[in-house]
C-alpha cells in the first residue's frame, strides 16, 4: 500500500473547509427543517392538549375545541388527524361518559406521570392514584 501525502496551506485548507461547509450547509437546514415539521408542532399541540385537559373540571375536552387548539398554519384536517393518531397510540382516549369528548389515555398515565402531576392532577384519597374524572 502507498500512502499519498499532500502538503496544504492554511489558505487552501480554510477553502477547502468553506467549500465542504457549502455542499452540507443545505442538507443540514433540510434535516434541522424536517425535524421541526416533523414533531416539534405535534409536541406542542399534544402539550396544549394536556394541560388543557387537566385544567378542565371533568379531565375531558370536546373534539372540536381540541381542533380549535392547533396553530394557525396547522390545517384543521392535520389536527384531527394527529388526534386519531394520539387516539391510537393510546396518548388520548375517549371519555368513559361521553364518545364526544378526549381524555388522557393509558399511555399519557404511564409515561407522563410526572409531568401530569406537576400540573396538579388531583389524586384518589383510596388509593392515590391519579385521578381526572370524578
Amino acid at each position: 500500500m502507498r500512502m499519498l501525502f499532500v502538503e496544504f496551506s492554511q489558505h487552501d485548507l480554510d477553502e477547502l473547509r468553506e467549500s465542504i461547509a457549502k455542499e452540507l450547509r443545505s442538507y443540514s437546514l433540510d434535516i434541522k427543517q424536517t425535524m421541526y415539521d416533523n414533531g416539534h408542532v405535534e409536541i406542542v399541540f399534544f402539550r396544549k392538549a394536556i394541560v388543557h385537559i387537566v385544567e378542565n373540571e371533568d379531565g375531558e375536552i370536546d373534539r372540536l375545541e381540541l381542533s380549535n387548539l392547533r396553530d394557525g398554519t396547522n390545517k384543521v384536517s392535520e389536527v384531527r388527524a394527529l388526534v386519531d393518531q394520539l387516539l391510537q397510540q393510546k396518548w388520548l382516549a375517549f371519555s368513559i361518559f361521553n364518545d364526544d369528548q378526549i381524555t388522557l389515555g393509558i399511555r399519557a398515565f404511564l409515561e407522563l406521570s410526572v409531568f401530569i402531576r406537576g400540573l396538579g392532577v388531583l389524586e384518589c384519597m383510596i388509593c392515590h392514584a391519579d385521578v381526572l374524572q370524578v
